[in-house]
């Protein structure tokens, strides 16, 4: 998965003209279409609607691959299991002060079966899970990478994962607990709105940055994304950023590859893995592909199976 607290600080600058969310991927040689996808971890209704463009596309493929196939039940449990502490508890990564904090912002925000099972995750899966978690507005119960997949599997679509979750929990691991329970803390205060008065975050991860985030996004402003990339790069610890994009951004071209090669392939990753010189679009274009933006709304179409 993919941490929504960075898209938070994603700004919104003026798009140039290929700017979009949905990418056309033809090669040199081979005979097949695909398609390169940049979703978001929402259920939000707004976001999750698309126009006949959109619908075309996703139902022209054979392939669905995502970052890490959520259908595969195996997988799903191996992410469960990496996601834990085994040897080190929440408490043993901040002081009684900080951790009351965290605390009650999970007895604020969770109901009883779920603080059993996410006070012993790993900070930043904490962290991810909540920022991550459906609201209950809107006609859909799951975020969108995980929408997307299981209606793949309704249109008898091949559904894979880029990466395993073995692999993608190692990049999670180049980030220290220490700097990961920094995150989750900063976080968490930056909901208190008194605590953001004396002592504003480096990162704001408050309500307006995400009105400004999905605004961003349903502009489909990769120009931003790209600015944004350089800005974590001077706020967060050096391995962050090539951890969790630069090395999985080669390593889903690197699988992606063969694919192109045999199907038609809808591709659906965050949309920030598609920006910037070290993005997937720039990536795959380095390697001879044609990658041309596809334009389409977020707005109804017959075409939609759910």
């Amino acid at each position: 998965m993919k941490s929504i607290y960075l898209l938070l600080l994603l700004p919104l600058f003026a798009k140039s003209q290929d700017n979009s969310l949905l990418w056309k991927i033809t090669g040199p040689e081979e005979q097949y279409t695909s398609y390169l996808f940049g979703s978001i971890h929402s259920n939000d209704s707004l976001l999750n609607t698309f126009s006949d463009e959109w619908w075309r596309a996703f139902l022209s493929c054979q392939v669905l691959a995502g970052e890490v196939n959520s259908t595969d039940p195996k997988e799903m449990m191996a992410s469960l299991e990496y996601s834990m502490m085994k040897e080190t508890s929440l408490s043993d990564l901040y002081t009684p002060d900080e951790f009351a904090r965290v605390k009650k912002y999970l007895y604020d925000h969770l109901d009883s079966r779920s603080i059993m099972v996410v006070g012993r995750m790993k900070p930043f899966y904490i962290m991810a899970s909540i920022m991550e978690m459906p609201t209950n507005e809107g006609p859909f119960t799951q975020v969108m990478d995980i929408r997307l997949q299981a209606l793949a599997n309704q249109n008898k679509m091949k559904v894979v994962g880029l990466e395993s979750t073995a692999e993608q929990a190692k990049s999670i691991e180049a980030i220290s607990l220490k700097d990961q329970a920094g995150m989750l803390l900063e976080f968490v205060d930056a909901q208190d709105p008194e605590r953001v008065i004396l002592n504003p975050p480096k990162t704001p991860v408050l309500q307006e940055d995400m009105v400004r985030l999905e605004n961003a996004y349903l502009d489909q402003n990769l120009d931003s994304l790209n600015v944004m990339m350089g800005e974590m790069d001077e706020m967060m610890p050096d391995e962050f950023t090539e951890s969790l994009l630069g090395k999985r951004n080669e390593r889903f071209v690197a699988n992606l590859l063969p694919l192109l090669q045999s199907n038609n392939v809808f591709c659906a990753v965050g949309a920030m893995h598609l920006a910037g010189s070290e993005g997937m679009i720039a990536m795959l274009k380095k390697r001879g592909y044609k990658v041309e933006p596809v334009k389409f709304t977020f707005t109804e179409s017959k075409l939609k199976l759910d």
